[in-house]
């Protein structure tokens, strides 16, 4: 972090390398219109605003998701979002104990999976996606999106369920 308030060009590549597959993933499921132009919005405000930032990995990561949901909530005010796409094999790796979850990349889902993430409320559509494909935990979850952690993981329980009750047998295993 030090070496990026800098200005290191080898430091922002490694920031960049780490964070913009998840943060774009995440833009785009959220139905961002153009997702690497929201990405790349995002990245110039964090670097415009790092010699500000002083804190540990994880509150950098934190911030980044904070900075990448406001753009997702002023691309919501300003079009019409597309369809989501979360990807089934990210919705198998989600545990409802687990505290931390690896970033994965959206990709290939049945129309199944997709038109159940689609019921989902806005909320329980933020918490899903910034946990599957933020890979952010559920205090860093909460924090972003404003919520205390009882209620992140009560929407990321009701999420799941909902995606289990309106997919086919065998399509989701959580």
């Amino acid at each position: 972090m030090k070496d990026a308030k800098l200005g290191d060009a080898w430091a922002w590549a490694v920031i960049y390398r780490e964070m913009a597959g998840p943060v774009t993933g995440f833009l785009r499921v959220r139905g961002v219109a153009a997702p690497e132009d929201a990405a790349s919005d995002v990245f110039f405000e964090i670097a415009r605003n790092i010699d500000r930032f002083s804190g540990s990995e994880d509150a950098f990561r934190t911030l980044v998701f904070v900075i990448a949901y406001r753009r997702m909530v002023q691309d919501k005010h300003s079009l019409q979002p597309s369809r989501s796409r979360l990807a089934d094999r990210a919705l198998d790796r989600i545990k409802r104990d687990v505290e931390v979850m690896e970033p994965v990349p959206e990709g290939d889902m049945t129309e199944e999976v997709r038109r159940a993430f689609e019921t989902l409320t806005e909320e329980q559509r933020d918490v899903l996606s910034l946990r599957v494909v933020g890979g952010l935990s559920v205090e860093q979850t909460a924090e972003v999106v404003h919520r205390d952690i009882g209620k992140v993981r009560s929407l990321q329980r009701k999420a799941l369920a909902k995606v289990r009750r309106l997919t086919p047998a065998g399509v989701v295993t959580l």
